[in-house]
């Protein structure tokens, strides 16, 4: 009897596992935003495509900063649902990883794992900081990428001697290309050149760029 018992249970566990099954249409979320938004809104859409009904037990975070929740906890088969939440992005730069673990009564599935992997860009950025050439060599141009994450921020002017430089911008959406072509390079110097930025309440920002024949 005991042995059918424990037949029968080791049964009820394979139909387990083979029948009810979470798929998330996906595990992980990459994606760039910049900081001044202050917090990140993101879903994870799964259903059960399963022939048992499953239990989301609970959802938790590797991070305070970060909330995820479930309109409800128990999903038939065929059923879909999503996991909606917030990543507080406040005073958080550059590269950012939070896990989300999501906790069901299923055996073959206990745990799984998502991630959010977001990159928190600055309001605007240029790179690189400096353009080089060496004394004496042929006056190619060289350039610049002046990122604007920022919305409320465009490139309004550059400020350049023009008795040094031929400064050239091109857009591409919201990246600016600066491209800068010394008139010579006999003379070892050393400058600036000023990027202007102005927002929509018309406050102003430069960025420098520093330019150097050596």
């Amino acid at each position: 009897m005991k042995k059918f018992l424990s037949i029968v249970t080791i049964v009820l566990l394979f139909n387990n596992i083979v029948y009810s099954v979470v798929l998330f249409d996906s595990t992980s979320i990459v994606d760039e935003i910049w900081h001044g938004l202050g917090s990140y809104k993101f879903n994870f859409k799964f259903k059960n495509i399963g022939k048992n009904s499953i239990r989301i037990v609970s959802v938790t975070t590797s991070c305070a900063c970060t909330v995820a929740r479930l309109k409800k906890d128990k999903y038939g088969p065929e059923e879909s649902g999503e996991i909606n939440g917030t990543f507080n992005i406040l005073g958080r730069r550059g590269f950012q990883e939070q896990e989300i673990t999501v906790h069901t009564d299923d055996v073959s599935q206990s745990q799984i794992k998502l991630r959010l992997k977001i990159k928190i860009l600055a309001d605007y950025e240029i790179s690189p900081r400096l353009i080089y050439w060496d004394k004496d060599v042929e006056c190619t141009a060289k350039e610049a990428m002046l990122n604007i994450n920022n919305p409320n921020w465009d490139l309004k002017d550059i400020k350049y001697d023009k008795s040094k430089f031929i400064v050239e911008k091109s857009k591409d959406d919201s990246k600016h290309i600066i491209k800068v072509t010394p008139l010579s390079t006999n003379i070892s110097l050393r400058d600036l050149i000023k990027v202007e930025l102005k927002n929509k309440d018309d406050g102003i920002k430069f960025l420098v760029l520093h330019v150097l024949i050596k």
